[in-house]
């Protein structure tokens, strides 16, 4: 599932930047692991895997991993991989769109 820049305004409200491509992989792992597609304890695929299910740079993946892991959703043991530590209230996509999360974050 390769990604996208979303730029088409929508009508009424105000324009703001398009997600980047790290904040949207943040967005689709933070959504697999509330989905328990990966829950706590797991690994998550390896860089290279992650760049070929999303279609971007590994620079982008070790983006997106290093804010899950400033958020405390995952840990990366040297050697061994990603895990995922915590997963999320399940109530956080009422509040925002995940892709958006880590902007808001910050």
């Amino acid at each position: 599932m390769p990604l996208t820049e979303d730029t088409a305004p929508i009508a009424g409200i105000p324009e703001i930047r398009p997600s980047s491509y790290a904040d949207q992989v943040y967005g689709h792992v933070l959504q697999d692991i509330l989905k328990g597609a990966f829950p706590p304890g797991s690994k998550l695929p390896s860089e290279s895997d992650l760049c070929d299910r999303f279609g971007v740079s590994r620079p982008v993946i070790r983006d997106a991993l290093a804010r899950l892991r400033l958020d405390g959703l995952v840990e990366a043991r040297r050697g061994s991989g990603t895990y995922v530590l915590s997963a999320p209230s399940r109530s956080l996509p009422d509040l925002a769109d995940l892709t958006d999360i880590s902007r808001f974050l910050r």
